[in-house]
C-alpha cells in the first residue's frame, strides 16, 4: 500500500482535489461586523438567565437581547438594571415580555427557566 503524506496532493495518482474544491471567491467582500442583526433571547429571567444575558452584553454577542419571563414585574427590575448597565457598553436593544412572541426571528433562544412557577 502506498501512503501519501499530508499534502494537498490526494486523489489517485496525486490528483490536487483543492483545486476543484477550493476555489477563492471573486468579488466577495468579507462580512461586515457593522452590517449584523445578531438577535439572542432569553427565557428566565433567574440568576442563570441574567448571568448570561450579562455576559452576552459585556462580550458584544447580540445586537438585540430578549428577555422572557412569567413574572413581570421581576423581569421589568431585571431589564432597567440591563439598560442602566449598557449605557456604558456596545450598543444593543434590550427587550422584555411575558409574552414569547418578542422572541420570533431570534438566532439563539437559551432555556434557562425551571419548573413551572406559581405566581402568588
Amino acid at each position: 500500500m502506498h501512503k501519501t503524506s499530508s499534502t494537498s496532493s490526494l486523489g489517485p495518482d496525486g490528483l490536487d482535489l483543492t483545486q476543484a474544491f477550493f476555489r477563492p471567491i471573486q468579488s466577495a467582500a468579507p462580512p461586515s461586523p457593522t452590517k449584523r442583526h445578531t438577535k439572542i433571547s432569553i427565557i428566565g429571567a433567574g440568576n442563570v438567565g441574567m448571568a448570561i444575558a450579562q455576559t452576552i452584553l459585556t462580550q458584544d454577542l447580540a445586537d438585540e437581547l430578549v428577555l422572557v419571563d412569567a413574572k413581570p414585574e421581576t423581569l421589568r427590575g431585571e431589564m432597567l438594571d440591563l439598560q442602566h448597565a449598557a449605557a456604558f457598553l456596545p450598543r444593543t436593544k434590550i427587550h422584555a415580555s411575558v409574552d414569547y412572541a418578542v422572541t420570533v426571528g431570534s438566532d439563539l433562544c437559551i432555556v434557562t427557566a425551571g419548573a413551572r412557577q406559581f405566581l402568588a
